[in-house]
């Protein structure tokens, strides 16, 4: 295959990143600051997929685990390593880097699942593309309407992100219940790890609204 359709999503994923993650920070710090908090981050991302490709060719496949879906999650734990990282580095707030740079991957994971159904035909593909293009117009609706919800007391800023990745990760349990071989997961042990992160981000959401 072909490696010049991987370097065009590679490059307009990392350029809708910045343009993102730099749109959604530009008001509380400098642009040279968010641009090398970004550019950490997507290093971060980029070791962590590199990490768990080499990973999963060590691997065997059963029915419970597809080792082929490990990239996602070292992309996604890159991700964290990469936010915390780069906030206790560059002395950024935890939530609003959280929810810049959660924003600032939803156009490249779009183009992601986009080229996955094109390379593969995978029907997950497509259901997971439309599903983020969805939560990523959720998301801006979400925005005008948060500081309005009762039981959201703090009305902080953090709510629409966390929200928005919780359903991502929930609609990632439906892809893995309803298709055997989905492009971005392991198997049934998907199940348990999107359930924890759906329960972790639950619960980030309740302590948002109470501090």
């Amino acid at each position: 295959m072909s490696i010049l359709p991987h370097i065009i999503v590679l490059t307009f994923g990392v350029l809708s990143f910045l343009f993102l993650f730099w749109r959604r920070l530009r008001e509380d710090y400098s642009g040279s600051l968010i641009f090398s908090a970004g550019f950490g981050i997507i290093a971060s991302i980029l070791a962590g997929y590199l990490l768990s490709f080499i990973f999963s060719n060590l691997l065997s496949e059963s029915y419970f685990f597809n080792p082929h879906g490990l990239w996602y999650w070292g992309g996604f734990m890159g991700f964290l390593a990469g936010v915390k990282i780069m906030q206790a580095k560059m002395n950024l707030k935890v939530i609003e880097t959280f929810e810049a740079a959660t924003m600032g991957t939803s156009v490249w994971t779009f183009l992601i699942y986009v080229f996955g159904f094109l390379t593969t035909k995978n029907p997950s593909s497509a259901a997971l593309s439309v599903g983020v293009l969805l939560l990523f117009s959720f998301f801006y609706f979400l925005e005008g309407k948060y500081r309005s919800l009762s039981w959201y007391k703090s009305g902080k800023i953090g709510f629409s992100g966390v929200t928005v990745l919780g359903l991502f990760f929930v609609l990632r349990m439906v892809i893995t219940l309803s298709f055997d071989n989905g492009f971005s997961t392991i198997g049934r042990v998907d199940l348990v790890l999107s359930a924890v992160v759906v329960f972790l981000l639950a619960f980030s959401l309740y302590n948002l609204s109470e501090t």
